[in-house]
């Protein structure tokens, strides 16, 4: 298995919450926020999380749900 697959909404502050973890979602070139929008919480086996709307990933965090950048 590659990872779980857990929906959710974006709420009003443009977050997403996980197992106690607050995830903000950040802004894309594509849409400025996804307030109520669904999305899919994925999390890895390595304990990393990543969100994704309509197929298309938005963002990666690590375990405590701290951002990760496209670099790391």
């Amino acid at each position: 298995m590659l990872s779980s697959k857990h929906e959710r909404s974006a709420r009003n502050d443009n977050t997403v919450t996980f197992k106690n973890l607050v995830l903000q979602l950040p802004q894309t070139r594509h849409r400025t926020h996804f307030v109520r929008c669904p999305v899919t919480v994925h999390q890895f086996a390595d304990g990393k999380l990543g969100i994704s709307y309509q197929s298309r990933l938005l963002a990666r965090y690590d375990a405590a749900g701290q951002p990760l950048h496209p670099s790391r």
